[in-house]
């Protein structure tokens, strides 16, 4: 289908590149999924199956070394400054380091593992380096509980100038990062109405 322009010339229409609405939508003030117009095709997320046995539980291996008895560190349990895991070590955190730690450090032949308690785990450092591998859970044992990792530490004013390693404020991993925890679903929807500026409310085209 064309058009004759000004000086005479046929033109092509561009294709539209969505649905033309329908009569029937313009009666709702909501878009719902089936009258939704898109130029890209998002697909919609497969709803997760987390009802399964979980099995391989790292947290669960009865040989682990625990982050808060003495004899884990041959002294006394790290309350401040830099830390260092021991050589060849299996080390879990079974309850919240309620310390700011420096930097944590964990050897290419050691592991750090996170427990699973009800109210959750908090860890509190500068910064981390993982030559090793630091886990949370497994693909078939997922977490259902948080863990929360945080790093603290001040922008320097000579940043630019003088850049700081990865593990500043970071996570630094030149090993394993192993992070399971729970499926959401759904993560992501789309607005079924229009949201102007004052509204309290949002309408979604689906549950979340």
């Amino acid at each position: 289908r064309g058009s004759i322009n000004p000086k005479g010339k046929k033109t092509q229409e561009s294709a539209r590149p969505y649905p033309i609405t329908t009569a029937n939508s313009l009666h709702s003030p909501y878009i719902t999924t089936d009258k939704a117009n898109e130029v890209v095709l998002l697909p919609h997320p497969i709803e997760p199956i987390n009802s399964f046995p979980r099995t391989n539980c790292p947290q669960e291996d009865p040989n682990l070394l625990d982050w808060h008895i003495n004899s884990t560190w041959n002294g006394f349990i790290p309350k401040s400054g830099d830390v260092t895991l021991p050589n060849n070590s299996r080390i879990i955190i079974r309850q919240s380091v309620n310390e700011i730690l420096g930097t944590v450090i964990i050897p290419s032949t050691s592991e750090l593992i996170f427990g699973e308690i009800e109210n959750g785990i908090t860890f509190d450092a500068q910064g981390m380096e993982v030559r090793g591998k630091l886990t949370i859970g497994s693909e078939t044992c997922r977490f259902e509980t948080p863990v929360t990792i945080t790093l603290h530490g001040n922008r320097p004013s000579d940043i630019v100038s003088n850049a700081r390693p990865p593990s500043f404020k970071g996570i630094s991993v030149t090993g394993k990062l192993s992070l399971h925890g729970k499926r959401f679903y759904r993560t992501w929807t789309r607005l079924a109405r229009t949201v102007e500026p004052g509204d309290n409310v949002i309408f979604l085209q689906d549950k979340v």
